[in-house]
């Protein structure tokens, strides 16, 4: 509508352009049907345009339909928000217990394989349950070694056992699959 009148009455337009941020939503849109209604007047000498009450019923009702899907999106994203926070309280809860079961058993464990060692389990960032990681701290018997890349091929696979059955003791199972365990005994 606005485009049709844009050659007849530039000037009216550029000023209700000018004065835009005086008006907001439906406001900007009854000006400019006003506007298009008094230009239509001046324009044509068989009256307004009939037309013009119909499409602002029609924009109205648009404006009233997504004014109201706006609302409806921004409920299901709070719920949204509110069952991530929901789980992410969960999985912390849950991982936290698992972890302390696990730590203790593999402190309990990696002694009975290595007598006089000590291994534990610490968390990368312990503030931080949803993002952080596992490190596993092992000293066989007589090395000070803090990184299992410094074992033996022999110590590291039984530190890898050690922490199999400290999860197998924390968080007991009827049954096990492990699969790929040693890609190496594969050929024997």
């Amino acid at each position: 509508l606005a485009l049709r009148l844009a050659n007849k009455h530039k000037i009216l337009l550029v000023i209700l352009m000018i004065n835009r941020r005086f008006f907001s939503g439906l406001a900007l849109l009854s000006q400019l049907i006003g506007v298009a209604a008094y230009a239509q007047d001046e324009a044509d000498p068989n009256g307004p345009d009939p037309l013009a009450l119909e499409e602002f019923s029609a924009l109205e009702e648009r404006h009233a339909f997504l004014v109201e899907q706006l609302e409806d999106l921004k409920r299901t994203r709070r719920d949204l928000l509110d069952i991530v926070r929901e789980v992410d309280d969960r999985v912390q809860q849950v991982f936290a217990s698992a972890y302390e079961d696990t730590a203790r058993e593999f402190a309990a464990v990696f002694p009975r394989l290595f007598p006089g060692g000590e291994g534990r389990l610490v968390l990368t960032e312990p503030d931080d349950l949803l993002a952080t990681g596992i490190d596993v701290q092992a000293r066989p018997p007589g090395k000070k070694i803090k990184r299992l890349s410094l074992l033996s091929g022999g110590e590291r696979a039984l530190v890898a056992v050690a922490f199999l059955v400290a999860l197998f003791k924390a968080r007991p199972s009827p049954f096990y699959v492990l699969d790929e365990v040693e890609a190496a005994l594969d050929e024997v």
